[in-house]
């Protein structure tokens, strides 16, 4: 059964509601995550993502209303979709209903959890010694080192290609992972709680 799409070019811009500008979209295995403003980090609930999964910038209040009645099976007017929007979505900066340009909701980056938040704040604390300032030089200076060192010896036979390129790949996929860690026990001694930490897809640690 084809939705009902009403033209946003016949109906008041007021009318039309459009996801918010600064708005990115994190697929998380426990749900869909909204960082809004490029900092506040939102956990959406199922009907709120699916809200989010129909705003394009043309879909009316009055689509969005025919489209809640096809998915609950029950009457719902344009008022009441207008006001979910505006509790779900709209106070919380995900979406507006102010004119602008249409923006849908198709370009997720997915987000694998390596380690979970309380496992991450409680090894943290463990931790924290390192991120004390002399200890944090000292590793800064080793490592400034080591990479000088792997510098100078790029052009041996050593290092050259696939052989170097097998070494120095795991070698810098564990250096993130520390430096990840690093993060959480700086953190942890600024006497903060510690996240978990992920892998998002095309963008790294």
């Amino acid at each position: 059964m084809a939705l009902p799409y009403p033209d946003a070019m016949d109906a008041p811009l007021a009318s039309t509601p459009r996801l918010a500008d600064r708005l990115e979209l994190l697929e998380r295995p426990e749900g869909l995550e909204a960082v809004v403003e490029g900092h506040r980090r939102l956990r959406l609930s199922a009907e709120a993502a699916w809200l989010v999964s129909q705003l394009d910038g043309r879909l009316t209040v009055e689509g969005v209303a025919s489209r809640l009645e096809q998915r609950l099976g029950r009457a719902v007017t344009p008022e009441q979709a207008r006001e979910l929007l505006e509790r779900t979505l709209v106070t919380q900066g995900i979406a507006t209903f102010a004119p602008g340009p249409a923006k849908r909701a198709t370009r997720r980056k997915r987000v694998h959890t390596l380690h979970a938040g309380p496992l991450v704040a409680r090894w943290a604390q463990h931790l924290a010694w390192l991120a004390h300032p002399v200890i944090m030089l000292v590793l800064a200076v080793g490592a400034a080192i080591a990479l000088g060192a792997a510098v100078l010896r790029a052009g041996s036979t050593d290092w050259r290609a696939p052989l170097g390129w097998l070494v120095a790949l795991p070698l810098a996929l564990v250096s993130l992972w520390l430096h990840e860690w690093m993060h959480a026990a700086a953190f942890s001694r600024g006497g903060g709680v510690p996240g978990a930490i992920t892998l998002t897809l095309g963008q790294g640690l």
